[in-house]
């Protein structure tokens, strides 16, 4: 059986074998022209921006601005809360004791009001009603009580509807050992 090469060109070779004409791509590469990368960095963009279009859309409470405001006060207020614990925790291991008194005595001792002067929490002026309590979100000081001789510390927030002792109250409990 004869075989003869009748054309060949940028990798494209056509052979005649028994009377019949094959074509052949031999070691051809792909085609990588500045044309294609940028054909495939279009579609990549857009793949991206889609993804990130199907992100928001999805899982809207992963990104700021769509937190919902009571999400958003509810942080807020935790976060209050837990600087008010660690400046308590930081006074009981200044003074090996509990602060005392009401909202307003207790947050004017952890502000610098005591024997030596040591300022255990700074709060903006927007987080102290007239009375000089340190208030939740909502507007309502926060209640603060110790239990026990290990020095329990219960922090208490009324929550949105402003009243203690119902369902959307918030509390943080915490011990602060001596």
């Amino acid at each position: 059986m004869d075989s003869t090469l009748l054309k060949s060109s940028h990798g494209v070779v056509t052979v005649r074998v028994g009377g019949a004409e094959h074509t052949a791509t031999v070691g051809r590469r792909r085609n990588c022209s500045v044309r294609t990368m940028s054909k495939r960095l279009k579609i990549l963009s857009i793949a991206a921006g889609v993804g990130v279009v199907v992100y928001l859309l999805l899982f809207p409470h992963f990104h700021g601005d769509r937190f919902s405001k009571p999400t958003l006060l509810f942080f807020r207020c935790q976060s209050d809360m837990t600087t008010l614990m660690i400046a308590c925790k930081a006074y009981r291991t200044e003074y090996n004791a509990n602060p005392t008194g009401d909202m307003a005595t207790l947050l004017a001792i952890l502000k610098g009001n005591n024997t030596r002067h040591v300022v255990f929490i700074d709060l903006p002026n927007e987080k102290i009603n007239k009375r000089g309590e340190f208030i939740d979100p909502w507007g309502t000081p926060f209640e603060v009580s110790f239990v026990g001789a290990n020095g329990q510390v219960r922090i208490r927030s009324a929550g949105p509807d402003k009243k203690f002792g119902d369902k959307d109250d918030v509390n943080i409990w915490d011990t602060l050992r001596r």
